[in-house]
């Protein structure tokens, strides 16, 4: 059997909850699938499977979006950290990648180990979890260059092996 009910709109969506008529399923357009709430549009499903949150016009396969407020997505977890991981048809693992939260702590993993981290208080840890000043660099021998695009070749280095400034 096929059901054929009118399309509906964001206000008055063709599925409804008695009481509640403006909160419901909608057709929103051609091949289209939106769900809304006090009569405004929230959700969209595009016939081309982008989703979007907030956006009845999503232009990537996931689209958060919110005009009245700085926060548009919070991510939490019951344990000691919380990450989103990042990969593609190149990466080693799901993993490898990623962006996340450890307590008060933003931490960003590359090769799946901890790269760089900003404490709460705004120390920047590069090869380090725990720094101890506002910019602090670890490894075997650590270095920072400041490089010229002005000038090819022309750079400035702190090398982090006792004896060179240059």
């Amino acid at each position: 059997a096929i059901i054929r009910p009118n399309a509906g709109s964001a206000s008055a969506p063709t599925y409804t909850f008695y009481g509640d008529e403006n909160t419901g399923m909608l057709r929103s357009g051609t091949d289209e699938l939106g769900f809304s709430t006090a009569g405004t549009q929230r959700f969209t499903i595009q016939a081309d499977g982008q989703v979007g949150i907030g956006t009845t016009t999503p232009f990537a396969p996931f689209q958060v979006f919110n005009s009245s407020t700085d926060t548009v997505a919070r991510f939490g977890s019951g344990d000691a950290g919380v990450y989103i991981s990042f990969y593609d048809n190149t990466s080693a693992n799901e993993t490898n990648a990623r962006i996340g939260a450890y307590g008060d702590k933003l931490v960003l993993l590359a090769g799946g180990s901890d790269r760089m981290v900003i404490k709460s208080d705004g120390k920047v840890g590069v090869g380090t979890t725990l720094p101890d000043r506002i910019l602090e660099v670890a490894d075997n021998v650590p270095a920072i260059r400041l490089t010229d695009n002005n000038n090819a070749g022309v750079y400035h280095e702190i090398l982090g092996d006792g004896a060179s400034l240059s």
